[in-house]
């Protein structure tokens, strides 16, 4: 147990640091990451109250759904991986200010590496998913709308244009929008399920 409590820890910090190496680099985000982007654009509130609260709406639906995905992992998640996101991107952003479009590259590698080996690492824990992941496997397996590949796929591309749309409201700049829904948005919300 301890050894899994340490698997889980570890995997959820490793979570964050993968999404905010993501974010530093610019060629966009997962997709929960791409709306979590938009509601940040459009809501006058620290990124972390925002992760929080969007956690606890899909931990909720969980609750009443199936209780069997929440557990430490999903606490860990709902209330530390926001910190670590944020540290992370603006660590990254103060070491290194200007990155090429080769450093780019290979922090998006670096990141999505760190974020599927850390995603691995908190599920084989099995003490609990993040809220979003609960509502994946959820609609997958006790609702049976599809197969797990799948939903997510879709699931992924809904959070996709509902953070393109909110940072389209908010006025992003272009910049702005590519570094948060970019081709690595693309790339993950196409490939992450299935891998």
């Amino acid at each position: 147990m301890k050894l899994r409590i340490l698997f889980c820890v570890i995997g959820v910090f490793m979570t964050g640091v993968g999404v905010g190496i993501m974010k530093g680099a610019s060629f966009g985000v997962d997709p929960f990451q791409s709306l979590m982007s938009g509601l940040d654009a459009v809501l006058p509130l620290p990124f972390w109250v925002i992760f929080a609260a969007v956690g606890t709406a899909l931990l909720l639906f969980a609750l009443f759904s199936d209780r069997s995905y929440i557990g430490l992992g999903t606490l860990l998640t709902l209330f530390l991986q926001g910190y670590v996101i944020d540290w992370t991107r603006n660590a990254l952003f103060m070491l290194i200010s200007d990155l090429n479009l080769l450093q780019r590259g290979i922090c998006f590698l670096i990141g999505i590496g760190v974020l599927c080996i850390s995603s691995a690492m908190y599920y084989e824990a099995s003490l609990g998913v993040s809220p979003y992941d609960s509502v994946v496997l959820l609609l997958s397996e006790k609702y049976r709308i599809g197969k797990f590949q799948s939903v997510r796929v879709a699931c992924d591309l809904v959070c996709v244009a509902l953070g393109a749309g909110l940072l389209l409201v908010s006025g992003a700049s272009t910049s702005e929008l590519f570094s948060s829904i970019g081709p690595g948005t693309l790339i993950t919300a196409i490939c992450m399920g299935p891998i």
